[in-house]
């Protein structure tokens, strides 16, 4: 009995030892699997990715809390409560380095893990007294049968009982059926002291495999994690190459195929995908000289013919020499939020009856115009038109006749316009503008322009109910920047050009000259 204890004390010792060192080996094992995530966390600054890997290790009951930090400042952790986690006091925190995916022999941050001594030290002394009683208990019992072997024929019995033990698989629920004539002596006890140890053997293996189990499932979930997130991620070469991206990048944020392992076409990746890069450059410009992060609103390139947008962050890291070293991107889709934005914008500068550009879209567009003209050094007309006759149609044959000739009239400035370059609006009332931009030959061209809309114009114009009704127009022309410099004062000079037609006669045209006073209109 003294060998039995004196050896039980040392199993338990031994085994003590043993669970201590599996559990550390089991959190190694949990933090290389978490470590690539933690990686891509830490050098994208990424808050999603470092909760999923800070949440994902304390699930574990070994662990009692998690602190992923980045050399640039980047920070978060978790931790259980103190009664889940009690930390022991001879044990420290144990620090996992993140390196670069780029550069191995960077580090750029740090994952800090602190083990649930609590739960380490209970699951410890359970399996040292589980294996040190077990162990005792067959110690004693077979100094109890060796006391007895003089009484008794142990030979054959001992050898079927150890053929049988051989032939268990270990962890299976197999096990030693009990020898007929010895179910109640000493043979029979080791047959059931097998039996507990065979049954405490299957525990520790299912327990093993358990764990084993956690730890796949874990890999997969970041796996996935990482492949199906939102966020497109790219690191590039100064040059602009593509150096590494995850797969959200290019199969749902770029809309552009081409093959991400030809360094020809990856050479400047910034070119490949976007449709102003020199937007995305001067980005790179800007984070280098402010050192932070710079986010913008950006076209992507689309052979689908769909406008699409990507809201980007855009960091860089530089060399001892203050040059970059590598640019960092994140990429989210937003194209249903522009799509939303410009829908509002368009929808506040229509003309509701005829779909043309109200007096905001006019002066919208007047407003950018003369920014182009003056930076390109262009020239461009603006066209005022009023309705001659209309206030007799819309008198005789009710408003909405009237609403009728000017969905009509509408129609017929539009197809007399270029797609692309010109405006034709509706301020209000039966008046419309014209914007002819860019204009080579004036005022040849405005003339030849304004004489097709005055005849398209003057043509008869047949209503739903078969009524033909005629009207005609009086145009007034102003040129930039031969006449005005603003929106305004072009409205107010094809204004007074538009009069000065009333004033003469009506269904003509006229450029601008000095002010005339205004005739009532129609």
């Amino acid at each position: 009995m003294l060998c039995a204890l004196i050896v039980g004390l040392a199993a338990f010792e031994l085994e003590y030892k043993k669970t201590l060192a599996r559990s550390a080996a089991v959190q190694d094992q949990l933090v290389t699997t978490v470590q690539a995530s933690a990686t891509v966390a830490a050098f994208a600054s990424n808050e999603a990715i470092a909760q999923e890997v800070i949440q994902g290790l304390l699930a574990s009951p070994l662990i009692a809390g998690v602190h992923l930090e980045s050399l640039n400042g980047f920070e978060q952790g978790g931790e259980k409560t103190a009664q889940q986690g009690e930390a022991h006091p001879d044990v420290k925190v144990k620090d996992y380095p993140l390196y670069s995916p780029l550069a191995p022999q960077e580090r750029i941050g740090h994952l800090y893990v602190w083990r649930n001594q609590r739960e380490i030290h209970a699951r410890a002394i359970s399996a040292a007294l589980d294996y040190a009683l077990v162990l005792a208990l067959q110690i004693g019992v077979t100094a109890v049968l060796m006391m007895l072997v003089s009484e008794r024929i142990l030979g054959n019995p001992l050898n079927r009982v150890a053929r049988a033990l051989e032939a268990v698989p270990p962890g299976s629920h197999q096990r030693i059926a009990p020898i007929p004539g010895h179910e109640n002596d000493e043979i029979g006890m080791l047959v059931a002291s097998s039996n507990t140890l065979l049954d405490a053997v299957e525990r520790a293996i299912a327990e093993e495999r358990k764990l084993q189990a956690e730890v796949d499932e874990m890999q997969a979930h970041y796996k996935r994690i990482f492949e199906t997130s939102n966020v497109g991620i790219m690191i590039l070469h100064p040059s602009g190459q593509l150096l590494n991206s995850n797969p959200t990048l290019m199969s749902r944020i770029v809309g552009v195929r081409f093959d991400t392992h030809s360094a020809k076409e990856c050479q400047d990746f910034l070119e490949a995908i976007f449709c102003q890069p020199q937007d995305a450059w001067k980005m790179v410009e800007e984070a280098r000289d402010s050192g932070q992060s710079v986010a913008a609103d950006l076209q992507l390139k689309n052979t689908e013919g769909k406008p699409r947008w990507a809201h980007c962050l855009i960091s860089v890291s530089r060399g001892p020499d203050g040059r970059i070293d590598l640019i960092e991107g994140v990429l989210y889709d937003v194209t249903k939020r522009m799509e939303r934005e410009a829908a509002t914008r368009e929808a506040a500068a229509q003309d509701a009856l005829t779909g043309l550009a109200n007096r905001r879209g006019l002066e919208q567009f007047l407003s950018q115009a003369c920014e182009r003209a003056a930076r390109d050094q262009h020239a461009f007309g603006v066209m005022g038109i009023d309705l001659d006759g209309f206030k007799a149609v819309n008198d005789t044959y009710g408003h909405g006749a009237g609403d009728e000739v000017l969905h009509i009239v509408a129609e017929r400035l539009s197809r007399l316009a270029r797609q692309g370059k010109d405006l034709v609006a509706r301020p209000g009332g039966d008046e419309f503008v014209v914007v002819i931009y860019d204009i080579e030959r004036a005022p040849e061209l405005l003339a030849s322009i304004a004489g097709n809309i005055i005849r398209k114009l003057s043509q008869p114009i047949r209503l739903h109910d078969g009524t033909l009704v005629h009207i005609g127009a009086s145009l007034g022309i102003a040129r930039y920047p031969e006449h005005a410099h603003s929106p305004e004062t072009l409205l107010a000079a094809a204004d007074e050009a538009m009069y000065q037609v009333k004033r003469q006669g009506k269904n003509a045209y006229a450029f601008h000259t000095p002010t005339a006073p205004r005739p009532n209109p129609d």
